[in-house]
């Protein structure tokens, strides 16, 4: 198909694109919602197999596949022919995330992961359709061609002003100022061809799938679609009908409706086709297009509802939290393992944990069990970045679904995590004479020292101890030691044995130099601990150490010196809390709703001073928190 052959004697040619807009969760929770999926998927698949003339896109999603694959896995063979033969479109993402709320590693995996998918069963698409996310970053067109994706399509984000700059086709440019993808903005929304040719009526809408067509009105709605992109800086003259809306299943009438607008628009081209056909033709013209570089977050082509950035912030810190231990404990520590061929480990917790969790005669979680668990781990986080779950205005039950989901990969994360830390400390030997070992892991790629906290049992003659570095040398510490009791019966790989001396707990602070992605052993020997040095230096309600000044004001705030520069940040950590009379996806500021903490409000308590650190615990009351706003809210 060449643009050159399909606009001759035309003004434009409209590529018509049934799709539909799936949001997994919303107003109602997934499995709720699932059932609609089912029930618009069956129905696709017969007018697909009837009308060769047909074709559908899932918007850029393959959890949709799998979501009604676990109810109808006899259709898998019926998918992949139909997605194989170009008629259904899906990929190259797993589900449609936020961009704003989710880690840049979220958005990378999302695409591997959904072209995996979609190129199991025959084909992804190369095109980026992200119609409904509320802004895009910057750093999106740099990823998605990392993924080798051909463009972004959208619906929010920019500006008139960016419009008459850009035009409705432009280029964009990553943050790192080299790669590039097609920017392709949607006029009129991504739903701009929803309905064609049926009216919609009074509430509830008129059903899609119905033979009772108005051409005529199809013929309205299509130049008046026409005119909705004439009134922009038009760089393209292919443009996007997009024949579909949330939730939206197979108008079957469109082909019919094409033709007849075919006729009654003889200017105009219309193309049945799929996202990689419209980009496909876009790429053939010949106009020079304008460059944008950075963000696109302005809210003239469609809300971009930012009060949902603080709607329900626990979804935001459990998606972060568990996020941090795919991508930051868990795989580094796995690649680690996997690199050094260590396959053994021994149990040598002192909790009831690892009696629990020990899988036999020092077995360590085969490694394809981890492979497996780790893709599982980042589809089951995924599901939770799609906007209508992370951004927190859905239903309760919606969220409810996202928690259990966070919680699972927290502490399936860990316990792998753990796995491959028992693997790599059984590889590394204490020093000689040691009564106990510790290791510490930095899975970070940067060198960094971190206050370490230890409380551990260890088998000793008595609580004269010291902890040494690999080389032997001292390390200080703060230490409490105590007999707990005068045998030492320990969980040990496989069963409980009786390790000579008494059962010595202690409870030390010390600070630990570590290597960018490597470890610091430690060990316990007999001796005498030598008190740290004092490096930091107890002011009145506040410290200093060799790079910063800290001074807690009476608000509970606190002013921060760099002692290089000399320079003061002030008010700090000042409690602040705003009257909100909004909603879940708006922000409303009551304006005599806030209450801030005053001079003198905060309690201030020096909780513990040690050699190099000071603890504080501020205390402050707010005045005048208004317990809702009224007796509804």
């Amino acid at each position: 198909m060449t643009l050159s052959s399909l606009i001759r004697g035309k003004r434009y040619v409209a590529c018509v694109i049934p799709h539909t807009h799936w949001d997994r969760a919303w107003y109602w929770p997934f499995e709720l919602f699932r059932l609609s999926l089912c029930k618009m998927t069956r129905r696709l698949l017969e007018i697909l197999e009837t009308d060769p003339r047909f074709r559908f896109t899932f918007d850029g999603q393959t959890v949709v596949l799998e979501d009604h694959l676990a109810l109808f896995p006899e259709d898998r063979e019926r998918l992949a022919a139909l997605i194989t033969a170009k008629r259904l479109t899906v990929g190259p993402f797993y589900i449609q995330p936020d961009n704003t709320l989710v880690t840049g590693e979220s958005l990378i995996r999302n695409g591997i992961i959904g072209r995996r998918i979609a190129d199991s069963f025959g084909r992804s698409s190369r095109q980026g359709m992200a119609p409904d996310p509320f802004g895009i970053v910057s750093q999106v067109p740099q990823i998605w061609h990392g993924l080798e994706l051909e463009s972004i399509i959208f619906s929010r984000g920019i500006s008139k002003e960016a419009i008459a700059r850009l035009g409705t086709v432009f280029r964009w440019k990553g943050a790192d100022g080299a790669s590039e993808v097609l920017g392709i903005y949607q006029p009129g929304f991504y739903a701009n061809s929803y309905y064609w040719g049926i009216p919609m009526g009074e509430y509830p809408r008129a059903d899609a799938d119905t033979d009772q067509v108005d051409l005529a009105f199809s013929v309205t709605q299509t130049k008046a679609l026409v005119a909705e992109h004439e009134k922009h800086r038009m760089t393209s003259r292919v443009l996007y009908f997009g024949n579909g809306v949330d939730h939206f299943p197979a108008q079957h009438t469109t082909p019919d409706i094409l033709a007849h607008n075919a006729k009654a628009c003889p200017d105009i081209r219309f193309v049945l086709t799929d996202t990689d056909g419209m980009v496909a033709l876009m790429k053939q013209e010949t106009t020079r297009r304008a460059t944008h570089t950075g963000e696109l977050r302005m809210h003239e082509s469609g809300n971009l509802l930012p009060g949902t950035l603080d709607s329900r912030p626990y979804l935001k810190q459990q998606y972060n939290a568990a996020a941090e231990m795919l991508e930051k404990r868990f795989e580094p520590l796995q690649a680690w393992c996997h690199a050094a061929g260590l396959t053994r480990r021994e149990m040598r917790e002192a909790h009831h944990v690892a009696y629990a969790f020990n899988v036999g005669n020092n077995r360590t979680i085969p490694e394809e069990v981890m492979e497996r668990s780790r893709d599982y781990l980042w589809k089951l986080l995924l599901k939770n970045a799609p906007h209508d779950d992370i951004c927190g205005c859905s239903r309760d039950a919606t969220h409810e679904d996202a928690e259990n989901r966070a919680k699972r990969v927290l502490e399936t994360g860990r316990n792998l995590a753990m796995d491959c830390l028992l693997k790599l400390a059984r590889s590394i030997a204490p020093v000689v004479d040691a009564r106990s070992q510790v290791v510490v892991f930095n899975p970070l790629p940067t060198a960094r020292s971190a206050l370490i906290r230890l409380r551990a049992y260890v088998p000793a003659p008595s609580t004269a101890l010291k902890l040494v570095d690999h080389q032997g040398s001292e390390v200080p510490c703060v230490l409490d030691a105590r007999v707990a009791a005068e045998s030492n019966r320990l969980f040990h790989s496989e069963d409980f044995i009786t390790v000579p001396g008494k059962r010595i707990e202690v409870d030390a602070r010390f600070v630990a130099a570590l290597p960018a992605f490597g470890y610091a052993s430690f060990s316990w020997v007999d001796g005498v601990v030598s008190a740290p040095e004092r490096q930091v230096t107890v002011l009145p309600n506040g410290m200093r150490n060799a790079a910063v000044e800290v001074r807690i004001n009476s608000d509970g705030s606190f002013d921060l010196i760099d002692l290089a520069t000399e320079h003061r940040y002030r008010g700090l950590n000042r409690l602040r809390d705003r009257g909100d009379l909004g909603d879940l996806y708006v922000t409303v500021v009551a304006a005599d709703g806030e209450a801030v903490a005053q001079p003198g409000s905060a309690a201030i308590e020096l909780h513990e001073s040690l050699p190099f650190a000071v603890v504080y615990k501020v205390t402050v009351t707010l005045p005048g928190v208004p317990t809702g706003l009224d007796e509804s809210r």
